[in-house]
């Protein structure tokens, strides 16, 4: 799978550190993309083209954001394939004229709504935990995104093993466990360690 676009899901501390068509975003109401607290654009990697910006629109972006933030890289169908391991933001990606120290989203986005200056960095494998897709069946799962696995049977051993791993943290949600939650990247785990033990 080949990633081409990198989704943002940014905590913004001060909506004010922005400029939309040369005027103060005060209250961040100008800014496309605003979610609640969050700023989520996509950007796609080859030309850094804000998908869906407004035509003629320009905006010089400075946020604040620490730790705040989640970042995706999806393939050509907006799937998630990948999550940013990091808890700072992705310089590299964000940060294209400038260094933003893993605290700021700093960029410029033209009236064409391409990043200034934008330069599609490398891929670091182990800066991304890979993301599995979701698939319904063990015989899905081998099709999709055939796994590391020595044997059919290691292969079905690390799947039964994930399902029923998933299954008990489930059970363990309806009856209120408490510091477990669902998400992707849990599964992810679950599945990597299963497949780990069954080769």
């Amino acid at each position: 799978m080949k990633a081409e676009f990198i989704e943002v899901c940014a905590g913004v501390r001060f909506w004010e550190d922005a400029s939309v068509n040369g005027e103060a975003d005060s209250d961040g109401a100008l800014i496309p993309f605003r979610r609640d607290d969050k700023w989520c654009p996509v950007i796609r990697l080859e030309d850094g083209l804000v998908v869906n910006w407004p035509e003629g629109k320009t905006a010089d972006v400075h946020y604040k954001v620490c730790d705040d933030g989640e970042y995706w890289l999806l393939d050509d169908e907006n799937r998630r394939i990948a999550k940013w391991s990091g808890h700072y933001v992705p310089d590299k990606w964000l940060c294209p004229s400038s260094s933003g120290y893993g605290d700021y989203i700093i960029m410029s986005i033209g009236a064409d709504g391409k990043v200034v200056g934008w330069v599609s960095p490398e891929i670091v494998k182990d800066q991304w935990v890979r993301l599995l897709p979701e698939v319904q069946s063990f015989e899905d799962w081998l099709e999709t995104d055939p796994p590391l696995y020595d044997g059919l049977d290691a292969a079905r051993a690390a799947w039964n093993a994930a399902t029923a791993a998933e299954l008990e943290r489930c059970a363990a949600l309806v009856d209120g466990i408490d510091g477990w939650r669902r998400d992707t990247n849990t599964y992810c785990d679950n599945l990597a360690d299963a497949i780990r033990g069954g080769a």
